[in-house]
């Protein structure tokens, strides 16, 4: 469509902005020409019909003020969605369009904008010299996600390795997209109530600053081939997703601040990146990894310093495949995997951060404050480590299909040249991880990797309370750098940062994972009531309500078609939920209903069906492994005496099956196994049975095997469809077992038409 210049009417006021030109934003593709004010009449919604944007900067030096009050709609019912939840063909994932664009033309500054409802708030391309200033995006496009409060949603995980196609824009979108720019400005944008924040793709020598990208699902602040940029005195806090404390902790690559692909010589400077899947989620790129380049290798040169990076359901700071990092005096607490994770980097500089109680939620060895895969002339110095798991743990094994890629042979230098110096290791007897065995530095060899040569560890302090603590045998050599030995000489910028030592930023947000509470929108902003699914099963629907931290507001719901009850929690102290309970009324094989929950003038619908069967069980400790002799396994069942229950629902997490069924009699938390037969009276049609399972699990419907998934996995879905002919009991046979750590097993029936 050719350009088309909207009449403007000039009003002469008062000096500054108010000179400007003013123009009335009624309808979609207004070309903006000259610098003006833009008025939007209140209640105005206008849909980007052609995806190129419903205002288009289209000549350079412009300057847009958005006039109080005016707010570019881009979807109609926003405010209901917000206050009842979309409606069926609805949500959030429906949003199309772009707000403002800029494309191909220097010096715009947008002013004041406010943006709703849009897939891209602001899609900037070419647009050197581009400035945003004072901006509020909110109610964007996110994913609809599919984890539950008891188990994981494979769908849900983030592709952030491609982006050279824009993948990240036609799959993800973002408030503010810049794109093949230089010398851009952002400061003080705020976005809400979508998944991506701020993307800088190739763009080069800007800064980002006093800006709040925060309670996302995604990433708030995402980097592609983006150097010389400064990040600073900003938060991107809560931008995560796939996190249930206590249960799983994945953060499915959502993050504060992502960084991919040869990001290099950026400044990351007093920022807040607490509670987002990954604080900072760096890694060098599949050039590293798969190229032979000349230069750097990796995201590189890059400075971390003054962040706080707490509270991440994985890392507080990944860097992979990359070199010559610096992380200086950044604030480390209680991150569930650890604090630094950094798989084949080098001649990466750790000084004076703090590390407090990371690695809650290990996976095997990989825990703690820092840990480094293959790395090499890295130099880890005058930190303090506070009740961590693991102080600092460098390890390698044989990855025979990594290591033979071209670009990691080309940038590997195997596990040499590491200094652990001058760093203090304490153990307090108050530390929060129970009865387990402290470490402060462990080199673990799981495999034969070329190039080894132990680190130099010296001159640490090391201090404990009443509990164990242990230095791994083997940790390097214990002496303090051998005589005329030169240590690598400082960075001038970095020794100027160290000696300047910005201030990390303040928290207003509460410590502790536990607050970290996703819904199928994206991650809870203490501001607005949520609800999300916690259980489903044959005998009880269980749905938790966070209200408003403040609220005084007291919940309620009603029910039509079964039994509710709505319970507080003890004493409304910090973040737990109310529950809301929902059971089918006796004598009903098959039901369904429907319900409303109410938080002052928010409302969710529920809805759900039951379909009750009559099982028995019989559970006990094996000591036949079932994946070795199946029919050993069985046969212990048959010592046992059988249990008869309404429901398999066993949420055993990482307890016992007396813990969630006290009948069931079987307190050990590994190694048991449950063999149940059932029948139910089903309706002749069409019907679908439902498993979640943690480990292994097989189904058959008149005594044909539909599900099976005979192995060790974590929560999984599984399901499966089967006919029923005509009235009668339909039989069902079951097989579980459990062999180490998390575990669940929970059935249920629904029609499949």
């Amino acid at each position: 469509m050719p350009a088309c210049p909207v009449l403007v009417l000039f009003l002469m006021l008062q000096p500054g902005e108010n000179r400007l030109p003013l123009i009335t934003v009624d309808r979609d593709d207004i070309f903006i020409t000259e610098s003006c004010r833009v008025f939007i009449p209140p209640g105005t919604v206008i849909t980007d019909d052609e995806n190129d944007g419903v205002i288009q900067i289209a000549a350079d030096g412009v300057r847009l003020v958005f006039e109080p009050g005016s707010v570019l709609i881009g979807r109609e019912g926003l405010d209901r969605w917000l206050r009842e939840g979309p409606a069926a063909g609805e949500g959030w994932d429906t949003l199309t369009g772009t707000g403002i664009a800029v494309d191909g033309h220097e010096g715009v500054a947008i002013v004041n904008a406010s943006v709703r409802g849009f897939r891209v708030g602001v899609l900037a391309r070419e647009a050197d010299g581009l400035r945003i200033e004072n901006a509020t995006l909110t109610d964007l496009w996110r994913q609809r996600l599919t984890s539950t409060a008891t188990r994981e949603g494979a769908d849900d995980w983030l592709w952030p390795h491609k982006n050279d196609d824009n993948e990240w824009l036609t799959n993800y979108g973002a408030a503010v997209w810049v794109e093949d720019s230089e010398k851009v400005s952002l400061r003080a944008v705020t976005v809400r109530r979508g998944q991506n924040g701020i993307v800088l793709d190739a763009t080069n020598g800007s800064s980002v600053s006093e800006c709040d990208a925060s309670f996302l699902s995604g990433w708030g602040l995402a980097m592609w081939r983006a150097s010389d940029n400064e990040i600073k005195d900003n938060r991107f806090d809560f931008c995560v997703r796939g996190h249930v404390e206590g249960v799983y902790n994945r953060g499915q690559d959502s993050a504060g601040i992502l960084m991919f692909e040869a990001c290099r010589d950026n400044r990351i400077i007093s920022n807040s990146a607490t509670h987002s899947g990954d604080g900072i989620f760096g890694f060098g790129g599949n050039d590293a990894i798969e190229l032979v380049q000349d230069g750097p290798w990796g995201n590189a040169g890059n400075r971390f310093v003054s962040n706080d990076l707490s509270f991440a359901p994985a890392h507080g700071l990944e860097m992979t495949f990359s070199e010559q990092n610096y992380i200086g005096n950044n604030l480390f607490e209680s991150n569930a995997i650890c604090g630094i994770w950094g798989g084949y980097s080098r001649r990466t500089t750790i000084s004076e951060n703090t590390f407090i109680a990371n690695g809650g939620m290990a996976y095997g060895r990989e825990r703690g404050a820092i840990n480094i895969e293959h790395g090499s002339g890295n130099i880890i110095t005058r930190n303090r480590f506070t009740n961590n798991k693991v102080g600092v743990r460098l390890w390698w094994d044989f990855d025979a299909a990594l290591l033979s890629k071209p670009g990691v042979q080309a940038g590997y230098r195997g596990v040499q040249d590491n200094e652990i110096d001058r760093n203090h290791f304490v153990m307090q007897s108050d530390h929060p991880f129970g009865q387990a065995v402290m470490v402060g530095v462990e080199i673990d060899d799981i495999g034969e990797a070329p190039g080894y040569d132990g680190p130099r560890v010296g001159s640490n302090v090391f201090e404990r309370s009443q509990n164990s603590w242990e230095i791994e045998e083997g940790a390097g050599v214990p002496v303090i750098f051998p005589k005329g030995q030169l240590r690598p000489k400082k960075d001038p910028e970095i020794q100027a940062l160290s000696y300047m030592i910005p201030p990390r930023p303040d928290r207003i947000h509460p410590s502790g994972r536990e607050w970290i509470v996703v819904d199928d929108w994206g991650p809870w902003d203490f501001e607005t009531p949520l609800l999300r699914e916690h259980s489903r099963s044959s005998n009880a629907d269980t749905f938790e309500l966070y209200p408003p931290r403040r609220s005084t507001h007291e919940p309620s719901v009603t029910i039509d078609g079964a039994d509710a009850e709505l319970l507080p929690p003890a004493g409304l102290e910090g973040w737990r939920p109310w529950l809301v309970r929902v059971t089918p009324r006796d004598g009903q094989a098959v039901s369904a209903y429907t319900g409303t929950v109410r938080c002052g003038n928010w409302t969710r619908p529920i809805a759900g069906r039951f379909v009750r069967a009559a099982w028995s069980v019989r559970v006990w400790s094996w000591t036949s492994d079932p994946l070795e002799d199946l029919d050993a396994w069985r046969a212990e069942a048959g010592s046992v005496g059988p249990i008869e229950t309404g429901s398999l629902d066993l949420p055993f997490g990482y307890a016992g099956p007396s813990s969630v069924q006290p009948a069931l009699k079987i307190d050990a938390r590994d190694r048991f196994g449950l063999i149940a037969e059932g029948s139910i009276d089903l309706p002749p049609g069409r019907w679908r049975v439902r498993t979640r399972s943690d480990d292994g699990i097989r189904v058959a419907i008149n005594d044909e095997l539909l599900i099976e998934r005979w192995d060790i996995h974590g929560p999984t879905e599984d399901a499966a469809e089967f006919e029923v002919a005509e009235a009668g009991p339909t039989r069902i046979g079951l097989e579980y077992f459990e062999n180490a750590g998390y575990a669940t097993l929970s059935v249920w029936f629904e029609p499949a038409d």
